[in-house]
């Protein structure tokens, strides 16, 4: 019989926008899960909130934990204009030097600012600077932000993926060191704290004495486990492969049957290639379970407190209260991230997981 040309051209075709694809969400999975910092962030309920004062106090304090790193921020928004008199609207982040031990910052110019004088000054983004001054060799050049006149300390590359887009408002970052002075609100919006050792986790003993340093206000910020977001959005591409590896499972398993019938049902002496092929799948048949597989992860309070998996409701009660959480600062960037990461990798799962099938099915056709 010959082969329908139509057919295999089809399956070429199809594998190979299966691979491309496959690719895709890998590589977006991957750079996703990069923006995650290993931290918890603290952020205000809406409640008395800690003053970066009150931080700066703290870390001269001798009961001060040395094990734990704390980068603070506020948020504020507004206008910032060029000497030549080009405005753009633009998000402010009030915050400190530790910032860049947070969160995945590329400086391209310059450096950030620490707290010594002759690096105090504004972090601007590389699209912002193209803005106001056309270029990004800026370093040292002038800008005004609430009628007042900031020096250029750095320019960073902005995380340009899709990702990154679709969860941002759009606007350009300023970032500020909160002792510069022009911070309108002292209060700190949210909290990133890691140990320095062992990555976000520290004790609770620590996490105590840093609530007491503070006058009890850390017990006004919702605590959010970054590190476990980032394990979730990692688990996708755990499942991806796990799905491939289960689908060929299936196929080799398919073939290697159809070898046994015939070694059955016919007694003449097989071709040498014919032992090779079966007993190369054998071992195939042996190794997929060990690459594919993978610990499920599921995140703390995930199932219902009466150990009923199938209480809807209670998925619908998660989903509402992670939705308004969302809420609480609308500059939580991360928890964004996050939220957009299940909307965006769950459907290009799904889809992987139906061309798999069909690719499946298109080799035990071939079989």
């Amino acid at each position: 019989m010959k082969p329908n040309i139509k057919k295999i051209i089809k399956a070429i075709v199809l594998a190979v926008v299966y691979v491309g694809y496959t690719y895709i969400t890998v590589a977006m999975i991957n750079k996703s899960s990069v923006t995650f910092p290993n931290s918890f962030s603290y952020i205000n309920n809406g409640y008395d909130k800690i003053l970066f004062s009150e931080i700066s106090e703290i870390k001269k304090s001798e009961f001060y934990p040395d094990n734990i790193l704390m980068n603070s921020q506020s948020f504020s928004s507004g206008y910032v204009n060029s000497i030549g008199g080009i405005f753009t609207f633009v998000d402010i982040i009030f915050t400190d030097e530790n910032y860049v031990d947070f969160h995945n910052i590329n400086i391209i110019k310059g450096s950030f600012f620490s707290d010594s004088t002759e690096h105090i000054g504004a972090i601007i983004s590389e699209n912002l600077a193209n803005i106001l001054f056309k270029s990004i060799d800026i370093i040292g050049g002038k800008f005004f932000l609430f009628d007042e006149e900031i020096t250029v300390a750095g320019v960073y590359k902005p995380n340009n993926t899709f990702l990154s887009k679709i969860s941002s408002d759009g606007n350009e970052y300023v970032m500020i060191p909160y002792n510069l002075n022009l911070i309108l609100n002292d209060e700190v919006d949210y909290l990133y704290i890691k140990d320095k050792i062992n990555h976000a986790y520290f004790s609770a003993v620590d996490e105590t004495n840093l609530n007491n340093l503070l006058n009890g206000k850390l017990t006004n910020y919702k605590k959010i486990d970054l590190s476990e977001n980032k394990k979730v959005i990692l688990q996708f591409k755990s499942i991806l492969f796990f799905l491939i590896g289960l689908i060929f499972f299936i196929v080799l398993s398919k073939k290697l049957f159809k070898f046994i019938i015939v070694l059955r049902n016919d007694e003449n002496d097989k071709n040498i290639y014919f032992y090779i092929k079966m007993f190369g799948i054998i071992i195939l048949l042996i190794i997929i379970p060990f690459i594919v597989f993978f610990d499920l992860y599921i995140p703390v309070n995930f199932f219902p407190a009466d150990k009923n998996i199938l209480n809807i409701l209670h998925y619908i009660n998660l989903f509402i209260n992670f939705i308004q959480s969302q809420n609480i600062n609308s500059y939580y960037f991360y928890n964004s991230l996050y939220f957009w990461s299940i909307l965006l990798f769950i459907p290009l799962i799904i889809i992987n997981l139906f061309i798999t099938i069909k690719i499946a099915f298109k080799i035990m056709n071939y079989s």
